[in-house]
């Protein structure tokens, strides 16, 4: 659940390539979640048999190997086997595969008390760390980047408004539309959680602002502003990076509280998952 509630935030706060990303994320989890219902409950094996067993082993191996990451930020041995963010991609992976084999091999079934809390720990786990991987995604610079600084973020915002103000000199409506959201998107950020709702609109309101900057764009004589402008489509790349870089900077704050809520209910969790499962 908590997977599929980090591809709606994401198709409500990004842009059209990370909504496009946040849809096809949100088609795999449901295939997977199809194909592994469909497996777990075709009666081709139990639990208690040679498949289910080694199913079972194995998800239990890979779960186990998460812990790898975070011992790799710590272990220097592991640290020169590979870079740590090959231990990251390794801990993604087996957060993915290990709970959907631990899933086949009980075939969605649950028998004692303690394989029930097993269970849900890691199904838990498992969508928290889905979460987890959207919010880092808010945070860092790329999958592996460094984690970036409010004032970063906000020291990019007003770059990309100075190249704008001289790129779109001769269209002071344009410029009139992102002083706006720019000022706007301001103010929802210094709320932050106190104005949720306006803080989750931020990535409308930038395609409302989008969709009107091209409008008037395009109602330009032969689709150009100006003569030293030769494609409207450069205008609109840099109307759209001002437009996502104004809506991190307001955003930036409110993820960051809630990653560091989310890695302190993280390892508790993790450690519940161990407990049981031994």
């Amino acid at each position: 659940m908590l997977a599929v509630a980090a591809s709606v935030v994401e198709l409500v706060t990004t842009g059209t390539q990370a909504r496009l990303r946040a849809l096809t994320t949100c088609g795999a989890i449901a295939a997977l979640g199809l194909v592994t219902f469909a497996i777990a409950r075709s009666g081709y094996y139990t639990a208690g048999s040679r498949l289910g067993y080694w199913l079972g082993v194995s998800g239990a191996v890979l779960m186990l190997m998460l812990m790898l990451y975070p011992l790799s930020k710590r272990i220097p041995l592991l640290q020169r086997l590979a870079a740590i963010r090959y231990w990251f991609s390794a801990h993604m992976l087996f957060g993915v595969l290990g709970p959907v084999l631990i899933l086949l091999h009980c075939t969605l079934r649950i028998g004692s008390l303690n394989a029930a809390v097993a269970f849900w720990s890691m199904v838990v786990v498992a969508s928290s760390g889905v979460f987890g991987r959207f919010l880092y995604g808010r945070l860092h610079a790329g999958l592996y980047g460094r984690q970036r600084s409010f004032s970063e973020v906000a020291a990019s915002a007003d770059q990309l408004l100075a190249s704008a103000e001289l790129t779109l000199g001769p269209a002071p409506a344009l410029l009139a539309e992102l002083r706006a959201f720019g000022l706007h998107a301001a103010v929802v950020g210094r709320a932050g959680w106190r104005r949720p709702f306006a803080l989750a609109g931020l990535g409308s309101l930038a395609r409302h602002c989008m969709t009107r900057c091209r409008q008037q764009l395009l109602a330009q004589p032969d689709g150009r502003m100006s003569s030293h402008l030769d494609l409207p489509w450069e205008t609109q790349a840099v109307i759209q990076r001002y437009l996502a870089a104004a809506r991190d900077a307001a955003q930036f704050a409110a993820f960051d509280s809630v990653f560091a809520m989310w890695h302190a209910l993280h390892i508790p969790l993790v450690a519940l998952l161990a407990l049981s499962a031994v």
